[in-house]
């Protein structure tokens, strides 16, 4: 049973944008640093799709560690909860 459920997943790519722009990245740029396609990542976006939990992990990680260092990731990141959806998961190992 994975800790991370459909709909924190589904909260998490609705923002993926914002995000995305607080750290000033082009989806060809994020694409790139989690191993996607630009397209694939304008579907995530457009809520075309669902990111597995392995694209999701690696999402959120490139944002909480973002958030370390940017100021604005890191408002960003507090504001939709991502630190806590993070914990939870490195809590259940």
């Amino acid at each position: 049973m994975s800790v991370i459920n459909e709909t924190e997943i589904v909260e998490f790519t609705k923002n993926l944008r914002v995000l995305r722009q607080s750290a000033g990245w082009t989806q060809e740029e994020l694409a790139k640093k989690v191993g996607v396609t630009r397209q694939t990542i304008t579907a995530i976006e457009t809520n075309k799709i669902i990111p597995s939990t392995t694209l999701f992990l690696a999402l959120a990680g490139l944002f909480i560690i973002g958030s370390s260092i940017n100021p604005i990731m890191r408002s960003v990141s507090e504001t939709l909860n991502i630190n806590n959806i993070f914990e939870k998961i490195l809590e259940s190992e």
